[in-house]
């Protein structure tokens, strides 16, 4: 059973990864949404590169953070948080969508669970 902000070596077995490689204005899936269950992000590195961007995270449409401006070069790291850095609602997926200007790149990964 999975408990928030804890995650137990039942888990250890089941953390998945995604790897972002996306060049794209508008909104891209990064996890498939699962039934029943919810998406926590726990870890990931992203880059922008190619032009700059904004970028907002989402659980299917609704926004889990702020616009984040992103210059070229700009890292996101999200060093392992067993709370998790996101959480989706059950049954979205994990989106990001990026701002209408000059496309830039944001590439990665992420790693996650599903509960």
């Amino acid at each position: 059973m999975y408990t928030p902000g804890k995650i137990t070596e039942a888990w250890l077995g089941e953390v998945k990864n995604v790897t972002v490689d996306a060049a794209f204005n508008g909104t891209r899936q990064l996890v498939a949404a699962v039934a029943g269950a919810k998406i926590i992000v726990l870890a990931g590195w992203l880059i922008c590169s190619g032009a700059a961007m904004d970028a907002v995270f989402k659980s299917a449409t609704t926004a889990l953070t702020g616009t984040i401006e992103l210059a070229v070069g700009s890292i996101i790291n999200l060093p392992f948080n067993e709370a998790g850095w996101l959480q989706t609602e059950a049954a979205e997926a994990l989106n990001v969508t990026l701002g209408d200007h000059t496309p830039g790149l944001l590439s990665g990964w992420l790693r996650y669970i599903e509960v």
